[in-house]
């Protein structure tokens, strides 16, 4: 059995800084690896928090946590980028926010992001280093301070062609650093939270510390010996043209990479703390999802976040091979508009196959699906992980396990 985990998933990408009133940037004792008990190994950001954290970059609470899911601040952000670019932030002219004494515990940050042109504050002269960063903010942020250019004026977000911050965002995809919280959906307004700070700074660490691949020097080239003419081969009488074997077609095999891929990738992109965690298990033909969301979560965030899962299983490079998908007896076809024309169907097959009978449908349908916190409405009632079938075009189906569990 093979087990490979991936902590936070889907939405969200660059748009603001550090988290939320955190202890940052407390450098580690040399005589003790540091560790966060609120940052297991299954976390998405792990290793990225962890990197950072082991270079004195980010710090914890004094209570030993990290909260990888809070929304970081401006002021934080700016702690943060201004140490992983090593600005001097002692000898820093002043740059007058009106809202940013020389008392503010990251004044010599947002000093030396503002002395380097990264950061430049609001119309108003005020800085809002409380306020919590945006994904927009952050993709500026991230874009000036990597010096990271957009080489083209396409990207596949819609939302975004109006947006001030299109080129950063731009930038920041064709680096590989965000792909956003869904193909199609960059969503600038949403905040970032601290683990996904995390990720997106190594990643662009990582974009811009590449070393070039050095060219090969030319060697001269012999001089070609005459190639005889190839023996002209006659098929046998019957036997048809002689045609090259066809290219193989993605196996399901291939599909359990995708999907680990595809977890991997949206770690970051998450607009919400619906899914505090997310472990991928594989063993023969089977894969199993198991989504730990927080404590309190409503039927809207849950439901999207198993809709967005499903839809970027859709989406991924091998679903040429894949036909449909059977969730709770109904099957649907992977195309460009099925699923998202039968989005509330397909929502109610996933809580059929997690078990749920139609009472129990019922009397969630009837709570307000954007405040009611649905955990609290399925009380004493247990979740079956729910069967979604993946039925290849090659006759041989991938069963994908969807189980959901509270975060005690």
């Amino acid at each position: 059995m093979k087990k490979q985990t991936y902590k936070k998933m889907f939405n969200v990408a660059l748009t603001t800084t550090l988290a939320a009133g955190a202890v940052v940037a407390v450098a580690p004792q040399a005589e003790a690896a540091v560790s966060f008990s609120d940052v297991k190994s299954t976390n998405t950001h792990y290793e990225n928090i962890m990197n950072l954290a082991d270079r004195g970059i980010v710090g914890g609470y004094e209570d030993g946590t990290f909260r990888p899911g809070a929304s970081i601040k401006r002021g934080n952000a700016a702690s943060i980028i201004a140490k992983i670019l090593g600005l001097d932030t002692t000898n820093v002219t002043n740059p007058f926010f009106t809202d940013v004494s020389t008392k503010n515990s990251n004044y010599g940050a947002i000093a030396a992001l503002a002395n380097a042109g990264i950061i430049n504050g609001f119309e108003d002269g005020t800085y809002r280093a409380n306020d919590m960063l945006t994904r927009g903010q952050m993709s500026k942020i991230i874009a000036k301070a990597f010096n990271l250019k957009a080489t083209t004026d396409t990207v596949p977000f819609t939302d975004v062609d109006n947006s001030q911050y299109k080129e950063h965002i731009i930038a920041l995809y064709e680096n590989s650093i965000t792909i956003g919280v869904r193909p199609t959906f960059f969503d600038t307004k949403s905040f970032v939270t601290r683990g996904q700070l995390a990720s997106f700074v190594v990643r662009a660490e990582n974009a811009v510390d590449v070393e070039p691949t050095p060219e090969p020097t030319p060697e001269p080239e012999p001089t070609p010996e005459p190639t005889p003419n190839p023996p002209i081969i006659t098929p046998p009488p019957g036997s048809g043209p002689v045609t090259p074997p066809p290219t193989p077609e993605p196996t399901p095999e291939d599909f359990v990479e995708e999907v680990e891929n595809i977890l991997d990738e949206l770690a970051g992109d998450v607009t919400n703390d619906t899914i505090q965690e997310v472990a991928v298990v594989t063993s023969g033909d089977e894969v199993q999802v198991t989504l730990t969301t927080s404590p309190a979560v409503t039927v809207d965030d849950l439901i999207a976040t198993a809709l967005d899962f499903i839809d970027n299983l859709g989406n991924s490079s091998t679903t040429a091979a894949v036909e449909s998908v059977t969730i709770g007896g109904a099957t649907y076809t992977f195309s460009e508009t099925t699923l998202a024309d039968n989005h509330k169907e397909v929502a109610k097959s996933v809580l059929v196959a997690m078990g749920l009978n139609n009472n129990q449908i019922r009397t969630i349908a009837a709570l307000d699906y954007s405040t009611d916190n649905i955990w609290d409405a399925l009380q004493g009632i247990d979740l079956d992980p729910g069967l979604i079938t993946l039925n290849f075009s090659n006759g041989s189906p991938k069963e994908l396990y969807l189980n959901l569990k509270k975060q005690q």
